[in-house]
């Protein structure tokens, strides 16, 4: 009688763990499937490639500027201006110095308290995804490690238009 309940057990603990096995085969392949989805929803919705998306580099700074705030935007400026030319001359790229002081309604919807660069993918008047870039303080004496923060984050950006 005490193998006949050693084999239930057994056999319930088997029959548990194929359960577990094919419940988790179903859920990976229906993550799989929502993941397709959800590309499609978005190329078929126009958040991609629009002819009216860009991207938008905000320098959000306060109504004083230090002179490291005039160093991040003039070094962030040369950097769009330079790397990015052809995106700024036909406008998929567009630069707006922003008092985040005097411009609440910006400074609330990308989270800012201090002075940053903000790369925002637009289409039309609408925000669709942003970066905020608070590192550009601490890598402003490193200038290699500012310019590929920056590039990189523009190229994100680019990458979603």
């Amino acid at each position: 009688m005490n193998t006949g309940m050693s084999d239930f057990y057994k056999r319930c603990f088997v029959n548990v763990l194929i359960f577990f096995v094919i419940f988790s085969i179903g859920f990976s392949f229906g993550k799989h499937s929502e993941r397709s989805r959800e590309k499609a929803n978005n190329k078929d919705s126009g958040e991609l490639h629009s002819e009216n998306s860009f991207v938008k580099l905000y320098y959000m700074h306060a109504m004083f500027r230090c002179v490291t705030c005039n160093s991040i935007e003039e070094k962030a400026k040369q950097l769009a201006d330079a790397e990015f030319a052809k995106e700024v001359a036909n406008r998929q790229i567009i630069w707006e110095d922003v008092n985040f002081s005097e411009n609440k309604g910006l400074a609330e919807k990308f989270d800012v308290v201090s002075s940053c660069i903000v790369v925002a993918v637009v289409n039309g008047q609408e925000t669709l995804s942003f970066e905020r870039l608070d590192e550009v303080w601490t890598l402003l004496e490193k200038p290699d490690e500012f310019n590929a923060y920056l590039r990189e984050a523009i190229k994100r950006g680019l990458s979603k238009i």
